[in-house]
């Protein structure tokens, strides 16, 4: 319902832009013209952007457009204020969810909206095959038997492990990597050994079958 009414050039020039207005690289300014679009603002009405730009959004958050942020917007419907996850999909590939500890609770239980152009490249060009913003609902099917108590406690990030010197790179990895192939639902699981911490992502097709 909100992307039929979204200007499907624009989404497309977007993707295409080289600059990104201190948003993540993987959403190209296809993020900011979506927030633009839809008009998410700071408190003060001016447009919701990063913080060295003046706003308030930082690259460290959990989601695209904080709820608080969704919530200020007096167009968007009920069902859809919800945090947003933003993204330029290219076919065939993997979609990385974030954070997996701050995945969880969205997917399983409180609700997250899906905004993405689906793309396929001609070239250097991006050309948007399907734009689709779902609000998906929430159910512990999408983890499967990856609990939340398992996920919090194997991300260095949240443990410490780090600091506490209890973390080794190759027993964090073999072992989410076991609890991968070994996962009963949608959303994976993935070790970033360099970073220590635990990344949440879904294959292409089950993602695509479920927003598009």
């Amino acid at each position: 319902m909100i992307a039929q009414k979204i200007d499907k050039n624009l989404a497309q020039q977007s993707l295409n832009r080289p600059q990104v207005d201190g948003k993540t690289a993987h959403g190209y300014s296809f993020e900011d013209f979506i927030i633009l679009a839809l008009g998410f603002t700071e408190e003060d009405g001016s447009p919701y952007r990063d913080h060295r730009l003046g706003g308030s959004a930082k690259h460290t958050q959990p989601f695209d457009v904080p709820q608080e942020v969704v919530e200020r917007n007096p167009i968007i419907p009920e069902a859809y204020k919800l945090p947003w996850s933003i993204k330029a999909v290219e076919q065939g590939k993997s979609i990385g969810l974030g954070t997996a500890r701050f995945q969880y609770d969205p997917w399983a239980k409180n609700g997250i909206v899906q905004a993405t152009a689906f793309y396929y490249k001609d070239g250097d060009k991006k050309l948007l095959d399907q734009l689709s913003i779902k609000a998906i609902t929430p159910s512990p099917s999408f983890w499967g038997n990856l609990s939340r108590d398992f996920i919090f406690q194997n991300d260095p990030a949240y443990t410490k492990a780090r600091k506490n010197g209890t973390y080794n790179r190759t027993t964090f990895e073999q072992k989410i990597g076991e609890a991968n192939r070994n996962r009963t639902g949608k959303i994976a699981i993935r070790a970033l050994g360099r970073q220590g911490n635990l990344q949440a992502y879904m294959n292409y097709s089950d993602y695509y079958s479920l927003v598009a």
